[in-house]
């Protein structure tokens, strides 16, 4: 289509009033189907970081109750260890980020 453009443009020459209306309204009515193409990309590719967001709030929430279990399950084995009943871990609880970070990164 550009070649086209191009091409005629070449044929009538550089003056912008020897265009034919008709082109002219031709050249505005790719350029609004242009426009609207883009528009409906830009909805398409924020909709797509939007369901990717979603994805991974999901994915770190699978992982934080993944954690949580095995977490379960390891407190129920080392209730035997010396450590004295009630004390606290000095670590401060990961974010569903960092979990989510950590997995990925072993990956």
């Amino acid at each position: 289509m550009r070649r086209a453009t191009l091409e005629v443009l070449r044929q009538v020459g550089t003056s912008p009033a020897a265009l034919d209306p008709a082109f002219k309204e031709e050249l505005d009515d790719l350029r609004r189907a242009q426009e609207m193409s883009g528009e409906r990309t830009h909805e398409t590719l924020a909709a797509v970081h939007e369901t990717l967001e979603r994805v991974v709030d999901r994915l770190a929430a699978f992982e934080d109750e993944i954690t949580e279990i095995r977490g379960e399950g390891l407190a129920t084995e080392s209730s035997f260890d010396s450590a004295p009943h009630g004390a606290e871990s000095k670590a401060p609880p990961k974010t569903r980020s960092e979990n989510w970070l950590a997995l990925s990164l072993r990956s």
